[in-house]
């Protein structure tokens, strides 16, 4: 402010926002795995915890909070196995500038051994950039054993999206990915 103090209104959204994201870093289950993997053996797998059912037909949640140029954002993520086809889902609130959205992905669209193809889209509205909507595909090649080549296309219209560009567009990436063997 113009005598050189934080604005007490902004001190209240930091203080806010670090509570919120502690408090659902702790709702979500996967968290606790994760504490659990930096402590546990190499060689145990370490695969979602299902809460209803298992991995190959099974439910479970995780949450996401993050700040965002709108504020915090706070996504509740859904991940559903249904014979052997993987969803996920989520619902996205985020303040102090209205940014909600909703987003689903087909994770295994395609699968074999060598090409796995997931395609998913995401729908938003926010007080600065309105209504929105993206969509994206995702192929991971097997070239080598245990290395994958990853590539994204897709395309938004105008609006935050986590990771993306803030404009109407087409996105383009791509990795590669390596896979440990822990066996």
């Amino acid at each position: 402010m113009a005598d050189s103090t934080v604005n007490p209104e902004l001190v209240s959204f930091y203080n806010q926002s670090a509570l919120f994201g502690s408090f659902f870093q702790l709702l979500d289950p996967h968290f606790y795995r994760e504490v659990g993997a930096s402590f546990g053996r190499m060689d145990k797998v370490r695969r979602p915890k299902f809460i209803i059912g298992n991995y190959e037909n099974g439910w479970t949640y995780g949450t996401l909070f993050n700040t965002s140029p709108l504020g915090y954002e706070l996504y509740m993520n859904n991940y559903l196995h249904l014979k052997g086809n993987h969803f996920s889902f989520y619902a996205k609130y985020g303040n102090p500038f209205k940014n909600n959205g909703a987003g689903v992905t087909w994770g295994n669209l395609i699968e074999s051994p060598k090409l796995q193809v997931s395609a998913g889209l995401d729908i938003w509205n926010q007080d600065i950039f309105g209504s929105g909507v993206a969509t994206e595909f995702e192929a991971r090649v097997n070239v080598f054993k245990n290395v994958d080549l990853n590539m994204v296309v897709g395309y938004k219209t105008e609006g935050y999206v986590l990771g993306k560009q803030i404009d109407s567009g087409f996105n383009i990436g791509g990795g590669l990915i390596f896979r440990g063997n822990y066996f």
